[in-house]
């Protein structure tokens, strides 16, 4: 998981909770479970820490098959926490697309 910091924006890049990330090859899925329970609460200790006033974003998978941590369940415990996701596409595509969080 990287890690950003600024002034009024922090950025959370984490290839990928739950799995099918860089290390898809060396670690299987399975090793990876607790991932997705915890992935909403680093998302709110993070908000928490940094306040309503600063920004929150992260970086989110493109393809269905590596959303492991998204699912119908998880999102309502992960979007309340977050103000921006950024989506990850290939760059043939897109480098990446941007998508504000509405009430």
């Amino acid at each position: 998981m990287k890690v950003y910091f600024a002034n009024c924006h922090t950025d959370i890049d984490w290839e990928y909770p739950g799995g099918n990330g860089a290390d898809y090859k060396e670690i299987p899925n399975s090793a990876k479970t607790s991932e997705i329970a915890a992935f909403p609460k680093v998302l709110a200790a993070i908000r928490h820490a940094i306040g309503q006033d600063k920004l929150l974003s992260i970086a989110v998978p493109g393809k269905k098959i590596d959303m492991i941590a998204y699912t119908a369940e998880t999102g309502p415990l992960i979007w309340p926490s977050v103000d921006y996701i950024n989506v990850s596409l290939p760059p043939h595509i897109f480098s990446a697309l941007s998508f504000k969080i509405l009430d």
